[in-house]
């Protein structure tokens, strides 16, 4: 695993097949009798250990104890395409079903150990070498393994009420590099998005940006048809599902996507029941062929008395 590590590190040409070999053999290895000893029984106290403890959380960037590199795959692994059955997403999972954020500040501790070593990084390398081929690989964020956990990460530390642990995952992302070369370029702890455009998040006053401007007039001049109906979404059937279940459930975050642009562009049961919205969105001339990114025009529908759980809002949305 080690020489795999490397040689992706010397030649980025290698990496498209370095990260299938390192998946594969950490998998291996997690199952054998020899991680089986190193790990069994000592996840749960090093875990506790590291969330009770008054020091800086630390990542695993020169780590090479048999019990961190046992439980990689372990953290980080899934089964049958099952994106919680990894203990990650066994977490994630267990602070979802409980509604219980406090939990995201046990969890992260672990990510930051996790998500600068090897497996993570290669993911991340592979993610820059095929943006630098193909540039709409830029729009698919979550490949770049170490910014999107990180991100995550200080998101979740500060929601569970730990803004000194954020800081310190912060503070270690911004120190992890590659053969001297950073792999993270954010420029502060309040811009850290998954799809992180650094022109982008340092631009002051975001609504009078010459591209963004437009639309933030367009909702001042309709905010009275909105405004109007707003409340007619809650007749739309999508309005009885979880918005993100990803990280809301229990019907505490709803919503109502008017634009679709996979069914050939404005969601024509929302618009019969909102029309002069319909009638007013249609004015921007949107069409679903030139949807290089995620684009929305949709409600965000949040229960009295809740909050929506804690997400990072992809790079170009408003």
């Amino acid at each position: 695993l080690d020489s795999v590590f490397e040689a992706s590190l010397g030649r980025a040409s290698l990496l498209n097949f370095a990260l299938p070999i390192y998946e594969s053999a950490s998998h291996l290895l997690a199952y054998s009798s020899c991680c089986r000893d190193a790990v069994s029984g000592r996840l749960a106290p090093v875990l506790r250990e590291l969330v009770a403890s008054q020091e800086p959380w630390t990542s695993n960037t020169s780590e090479s104890s048999l019990f961190w590199k046992c439980s990689e795959w372990i953290f980080w692994g899934s089964s049958g395409g099952n994106p919680f059955s990894g203990l990650r997403g066994i977490m994630w999972d267990t602070t979802l079903r409980l509604r219980d954020y406090r939990l995201y500040g046990i969890s992260e501790a672990l990510t930051l150990k996790f998500a600068l070593m090897p497996h993570c990084i290669i993911k991340s390398l592979e993610h820059g070498y095929k943006v630098l081929l193909d540039h709409s690989q830029f729009f698919d964020p979550y490949a770049h393994c170490v910014q999107t956990q990180l991100s995550y990460a200080i998101d979740h530390t500060l929601l569970s009420g730990n803004p000194g642990r954020a800081r310190e995952i912060y503070e270690a992302a911004l120190g992890a590099t590659v053969q001297g070369a950073p792999l993270l370029h954010w420029t502060s702890i309040h811009a850290t998005a998954i799809g992180h455009v650094p022109s982008v998040a340092q631009w002051p006053w975001w609504q009078m940006h010459p591209e963004i401007q437009p639309f933030v007039e367009f909702l001042e001049e309709h905010f009275d048809v909105l405004a109007a109906e707003h409340k007619f979404a809650m007749q739309v059937p999508q309005y009885d599902s979880d918005n993100f279940p990803s990280t809301s459930r229990g019907l505490v975050w709803r919503g109502v996507d008017i634009w679709q642009p996979g069914q050939g562009g404005y969601n024509h049961t929302a618009c019969d029941v909102m029309p002069r919205t319909c009638e007013a969105l249609k004015v921007l001339a949107w069409q679903p062929e030139d949807d290089s990114v995620t684009r929305k025009q949709s409600y965000s529908i949040v229960a009295p008395g809740e909050r929506m759980g804690g997400h990072s809002g992809q790079h170009l949305r408003i």
